[in-house]
């Protein structure tokens, strides 16, 4: 089995519709735009909120001139809010296609597609150095655990 079949087998990471879905039943899918923080109370796979991710912004001293790694980035939730709130720019590095795709669609019209940039790889085996401009380029790191954030250059 490849490791991308390995992940669909858990119960987290198997329902990309569930998005779809719940954009609809909030009347969100036909939408010009959608807002970050009210798309965050569906997109989110991580701990404690917006609340989390304000603290990892004052922790990290986010500012228009940052540059955030987001690693394991799920639906790009995280990077859409620590981008809304602090004007940073972001690279959310997901494992799996199909959930950077949709992660990919949503910060599209979230109208931050300027800010992030959504990219398929494992972090264990990918190349850090051809992200944005390269990995000593970040302010720090983020994950879905986003109490532990880190920040530090990456090396």
């Amino acid at each position: 089995m490849t490791e991308e079949v390995d992940i669909k087998t858990m119960k987290l990471y198997n329902h990309v519709e569930r998005i779809k879905n719940e954009l609809k039943a909030r009347d969100m899918l036909q939408s010009e735009s959608i807002d970050p923080i009210e798309l965050s109370e569906i997109d989110s796979m991580h701990y404690e909120g917006n609340d989390a991710i304000e603290d990892a912004i004052n922790a990290m001293k986010l500012t228009q001139s940052s540059t955030v790694l987001d690693v394991g980035s799920g639906f790009g939730g995280i990077s859409r809010v620590l981008c809304s709130k602090s004007e940073c720019k972001a690279t959310a590095l997901e494992l799996q296609k199909d959930i950077s795709d949709m992660a990919k669609y949503l910060t599209k019209k979230c109208k931050l597609d300027n800010h992030i940039s959504h990219e398929v790889g494992d972090i264990l085996s990918f190349n850090l150095d051809k992200l944005g401009s390269g990995k000593e380029s970040y302010d720090g790191i983020a994950h879905e655990t986003i109490r532990a954030q880190y920040p530090f250059p990456v090396s």
